[in-house]
């Protein structure tokens, strides 16, 4: 039955613990604003707004929204970490809130709702150091000493729950609750203290009980008997009379003190005392009239002698300058508590002595045991201002300073206090001066007087070396002076002589400082002074995850990944878990362009938190530019695997998307192309030329085109002209292409037809063949046939080799060519260099061509150069049989341009001029054998 009691308490205390310090929560995030640029003020009014009103999902809706804006926003954190406690899901709560923290160690916020979730899962430290956290900020904050009192209790602690009790009832004496409870552990204190027959540590304690609540009739009723034990009557009898000041009518002090009376056989004074009772009127009166009737009879027994007292008294009227019946009245008077006759005593001799320091004293004395401090203090002031030399009357107005001080200090009366601090420094104590100098201190820090308060600690130092505090005090002050430096060195010093008990403390107060600096020299892009102080901050504290972040992040904006290596793999080595360790250390790979290891890096942490932007974010940057480097490598598949394996954590990435259309596009798999390059952004001056490019893609989806050709050639000195006309038709597949041509020319012997079929086939991504063979009536090849292949390489680099068969028309010989080439794409350049090697009636003839294109706005809109030279023509010329010119020097040089109008519809001009020798041809003037044959090339292409 007990267990069950005690343990609905605690629950009950738990509740009311997380209660008051969530409604305090609550106010403080109202009352609390931050200033930004951007609008997650927005989101943090928003939220709240939602929060207050107990819309907790829509709250959450909001919440969810700003973090993938903002996914290193504190305050949204912390609104997602207060969402779980409120729905009981604490572990995931605690991480959110300490998520906020991670980016703002300020968040009061999150501070206090981590006290709640801490004490509701019974993890009391834990909630003791977040509760110290938040006093740290705001140490006069009366309602969480209360809960930090609680926690205590809950956590069994029960000695250091009264410890502070006591202190936070000395602080605040004005709280009622607080008084209570403290009063409620005194009585308790004082009643086993007078068990254990310590009756001395009894009366100190119900002394306390009696100050601290002097309307309470069992506390002077406690008091009074333990004086009684301890034979004190004078003491008893005094505490019996200051109760009745506050209880004028309790029966039972008013029997105490008759009783003490009695017992001190002042008869006189108990009859006195009870006949006034008796007649004040009231129910008692019959009570007081029976107490009256029993004292009078012991009285009556006890008489003997008349009362000294009396006689002195009577004495010293008629002789106010009689020194044996001063000394004895006063002495008396103030012994027997007859203050009044006592003051009426001191008030005559003053009359006849004047004011002298032993009777100011004694006036002084009688006042103090009055109660009346304000007039003591009164005299104290007057002997200070007659006898300042007197050590004893220095000594009382520093104690009368001293008390000015700390009321001055409790009411936050600073300036006034100072001054008193100042005056007990100068003639205090050893110890006074002590308190008076740390005083000092604590009114000019409070003030916002920094040098004031360096200054002292300065002394402070100086005359007690040895305490660290002065010192660690003095760091706290230079930082904030901004002197940042001194700071962190001062605690660098104090480090290094720290007690082992104490150096976290003095380690937490070096990282705060190093944090506020650091930060401010990246805002200010003082990025190597900010690695400066990260290096020096790790070395006091290898661990910390604050200023390894601060190092990695310093180490990224100098652009020097090695370093941001090594402090990603130091936050590694000290948590192997850290996901955003993880994360930077794959992105200083990626910079690196050690692609593959940071995309193995990242691909493990994203399946771990497929949901955390950065770390997707960091994994789509490192598979892209992964797939990129592929792509150059012509590992098109590969590129594509990575792009996806990218795309299944960040679907909606639209750069992963348009290199998923150029990896396509390398693949010549056009509508995949095109689809996935839709999604490409592209800026105001790209615009036209990315929607040209899409539209030469889109053009590739086509599976059929109808291409219409015209070539016309003539001599220079000759006004005939020859032609060929051909048509197409192309049907494009998935890797393949087929053909069908047919070529016309009409000439001085007739009309020559020639048939031709090809088929272009892509076997994979880098290597592919053509094929055509072709027939004849006249002009052309009779029989032609040629076959090619084509090998991509790195970096856009294109090998072609190749054969070809021809059974030339009217010169009864077989032709054989051997091709070889080489390109290169160099955006926006195509460079091309063909070599055929030609055997016609048994003899080797070569030429050598070579071609650049320049692609104006995509590779289906170029302009042309391209020039020849060799012993026999350029192939061309060879297949249309325009001219003869075999075992000459063959040249030529020609220009042309290609243009792309629509996705559907191209068209082409090509001029060329070709040069040879004719030793057979007779020109009409001069004796010169060398040839000039223009030649003009018309095409037009339908897609459809």
């Amino acid at each position: 039955m007990n267990n069950q009691i005690s343990e609905i308490k605690t629950i009950l205390l738990k509740g009311i613990i997380v209660s008051v310090l969530f409604l305090s929560t609550i106010h403080t995030m109202q009352g609390q604003g931050i200033a930004r640029l951007d609008n997650r003020e927005n989101y943090t009014e928003r939220i709240s707004s939602h929060f207050q009103k107990g819309e907790w999902e829509e709250g959450k809706k909001i919440v969810d929204e700003g973090l993938e804006k903002y996914p290193d926003d504190s305050d949204l954190r912390m609104f997602l970490g207060r969402y779980y406690y409120e729905k009981k899901m604490y572990d995931k709560a605690r991480f959110e809130l300490m998520e906020s923290l991670k980016h703002n160690k300020k968040n009061l916020e999150a501070k206090q709702i981590l006290v709640n979730v801490e004490i509701i899962t019974e993890r009391y430290s834990s909630a003791i150091c977040y509760i110290n956290e938040l006093l740290e900020v705001n140490p006069y904050w009366k309602g969480l000493w209360r809960k930090k009192i609680d926690v205590y209790r809950l956590q069994g602690n029960h000695m250091e729950a009264n410890r502070l009790l006591k202190r936070i009832s000395q602080v605040y004496p004005d709280d009622i609750s607080i008084k209570n409870a403290y009063l409620h552990y005194i009585e308790q204190e004082a009643i086993n203290k007078k068990e254990e027959g310590k009756i001395e540590e009894a009366i100190d304690l119900s002394t306390n009980l009696v100050e601290g609540d002097p309307k309470n009739e069992e506390y002077y009723i406690q008091l009074i008997n333990n004086f009684l034990k301890a034979g004190d009557f004078e003491k008893a009898l005094s505490n019996a009379e200051k109760g009745l000041l506050h209880l004028p009518n309790s029966v039972k002090l008013i029997d105490k003190k008759a009783d003490i009376l009695g017992e001190m056989h002042r008869y006189d004074d108990v009859l006195a005392f009870l006949k006034m009772k008796s007649t004040e009127g009231g129910g008692n009166s019959s009570h007081f009239s029976r107490r009256y009737d029993y004292f009078l009879e012991k009285a009556a027994k006890y008489q003997k002698n008349s009362d000294p007292y009396i006689l002195y008294l009577q004495l010293y009227e008629r002789n106010p300058r009689n020194e044996e019946a001063f000394n004895y009245v006063i002495s008396n008077a103030i012994s027997k508590r007859f203050y009044d006759d006592a003051l009426a005593v001191l008030a005559k001799a003053k009359s006849i002595r004047g004011e002298t320091k032993d009777l100011l004293a004694k006036e002084k004395q009688v006042y103090e045991l009055m109660g009346s401090q304000g007039k003591a203090d009164q005299i104290t002031i007057k002997l200070f201002q007659g006898y300042p030399e007197d050590t004893d009357v220095l000594a009382e107005y520093v104690a009368y300073r001293y008390r000015q001080a700390k009321g001055c200090m409790n009411d936050g009366l600073f300036d006034q206090a100072s001054n008193h601090w100042m005056f007990i420094a100068e003639y205090g104590d050893d110890e006074q001066k002590k308190i008076a100098l740390s005083s000092m201190y604590n009114c000019s820090y409070q003030l916002g007087k920094y040098n004031e308060a360096l200054n002292t600690l300065n002394s402070l130092i100086e005359k007690y070396p040895d305490e660290l505090d002065w010192k660690i005090k003095r760091a706290v002050i230079y930082g904030k002076q901004g002197n940042y430096m001194l700071a962190l060195d001062e605690y660098y010093a104090v480090i290094g002589l720290a007690d082992p008990f104490d150096i976290q403390r003095v380690k937490n107060g070096y990282e705060e400082l190093a944090t506020e600096y650091t930060k401010q020299l990246i805002d200010e892009y003082r990025l190597e002074d900010a690695m400066q102080i990260a290096d020096r901050w790790l070395d006091v504290n290898p661990r910390s995850e604050q200023c390894i972040q601060y190092a990695i992040n310093i180490s990224a904006q100098m652009k020097d990944y090695d370093k941001m290596v090594k402090y990603a793999k130091l936050g590694l080595e000290n948590n192997p878990d850290d996901a955003y360790c993880q994360m930077k250390l794959a992105e200083a790979y990626n910079y690196r362009k050690q692609h593959e290891p940071s995309v193995s890096i990242l691909s493990a942490e994203v399946a771990k938190n497929p949901y955390h932007k950065g770390m997707v974010n960091a994994h789509s940057q490192a598979n892209e530019d992964l797939a990129r480097q592929l792509i150059k490598e012509t590992k098109y598949e590969e590129s594509l695997a990575v792009l996806n394996e990218a795309l299944k954590y960040d679907p909606d990435n639209r750069s992963l998307k348009y290199w998923k259309g150029v990896t396509f596009e390398k693949l010549k798999i056009a509508d995949s192309a095109y689809y996935y390059q839709m999604f490409y952004d592209p800026s105001l001056m790209e615009v036209k030329n990315f929607e040209k490019h899409l539209s030469a893609l889109k053009s590739k989806t086509y599976k059929n085109e109808i291409g219409v050709f015209h070539l016309r050639g003539r001599f220079s000195e000759l006004d005939v002209i020859s032609s060929v006309s051909t048509i197409e038709y192309s049907r494009f597949e998935k890797k393949d292409t087929y053909i069908g041509r047919i070529n016309y020319a009409g000439r001085q012997g007739g009309k020559g037809i020639q048939g031709q079929a090809e088929w272009n086939r892509s076997w994979t991504h880098d290597i592919s063949t053509r094929f055509d063979i072709a027939a004849s009536n006249k002009f052309f090849a009779s029989i032609m046939a040629n076959a090619s292949a084509f090998k991509r390489f790195r970096n856009d680099w294109e090998a072609q080799l190749g054969i070809g068969y021809r059974d030339l028309y009217d010169m009864d010989e077989n032709m054989i060519n051997i091709v070889a080439g080489i390109s290169k794409e160099i955006e926006p350049w195509w460079l091309n260099m063909k070599f055929n090697a030609v055997f016609l009636d048994s003899k080797f003839y070569y030429n050598l061509l070579g071609q650049a294109r320049f692609n104006i706005l995509t590779p289906r809109s170029y302009l042309t150069l391209m020039g020849s030279v060799g012993s026999a023509p350029d192939i061309e010329i060879i297949d249309t049989q325009m001219y003869d010119g075999f075992s000459v020097t063959n040249t030529m040089v020609g220009a042309g341009l290609y243009h792309m109008i629509n996705e559907r519809l191209s068209v082409g001009l090509l001029g060329n001029i070709y040069n040879y020798e004719n030793q057979s041809y007779n020109f009409a003037e001069g004796d010169g054998k060398y040839r000039n044959f223009q030649h003009i090339y018309i095409q037009i292409h339908a897609r459809f």
